[in-house]
């Protein structure tokens, strides 16, 4: 798992999320991403692994919430799109 932020001030994340390291994905993500900002995530380099990805990135959502900032995502992979779709979560996460 990683997360490495890009000269242009947009975090790739990168790696296999699956409900095994859920846990781990969350705190990392606290660590490497600036509190009280508005944050771009880009998840083209995610390995879905089922849907445990929806509580990471609904973890981020409410973490932004928490910290009156905002999160957004780009590049979300076909499979996590899909995902967010049958879970009815497209809105909430921003995913087109």
């Amino acid at each position: 798992m990683r997360i490495d932020p890009g000269p242009d001030g947009v975090f790739q994340f990168s790696g296999d999320v699956s409900l095994a390291n859920l846990a781990a994905w969350q705190q990392h993500a606290d660590e490497m991403l600036p509190a009280n900002e508005d944050v771009v995530i880009d998840l083209s380099r995610l390995e879905i692994r089922g849907a445990a990805v929806l509580p990471l990135l609904m973890h981020l959502v409410r973490r932004a919430d928490a910290g009156d900032s905002s999160v957004s995502f780009t590049d979300a992979p076909e499979r996590l799109q899909q995902i967010a779709e049958l879970s009815d979560m497209t809105e909430i996460l921003g995913l087109r």
